[in-house]
C-alpha cells in the first residue's frame, strides 16, 4: 500500500507524521485524491435487462450517490 495514492499524498501533507491509527473512510473530500468514475459495459451487454436497470438507476440516483462515491 506504499505506492497507493493516498499513502503518497499522506507522505507529502505530512512528511515525518506517524500513522498511530487507520480506518476506511475520509470525514472531508479531499482534492488530491478525487478520481474519475466511469462505468463501462460491452455493447453486448448494454441492453441486457439486469445491466440496462443498473445504469438506469445509477443515471436517476447519481446526485444522491455522489458524496458516498466520492467521500
Amino acid at each position: 500500500m506504499t505506492q497507493h495514492r493516498a499513502a503518497k499524498w499522506l507522505r507529502q501533507v505530512a512528511p515525518n507524521g506517524r500513522v498511530v491509527a487507520r480506518n476506511n473512510s475520509v470525514l472531508e473530500p479531499i482534492p488530491e485524491l478525487a478520481r474519475i468514475w466511469r462505468l463501462l459495459t460491452t455493447p453486448e451487454l448494454r441492453p441486457t435487462p439486469h445491466v440496462a436497470a443498473f445504469f438506469d438507476f445509477m443515471v436517476d440516483e447519481i446526485d444522491t450517490l455522489k458524496p458516498i462515491l466520492t467521500g
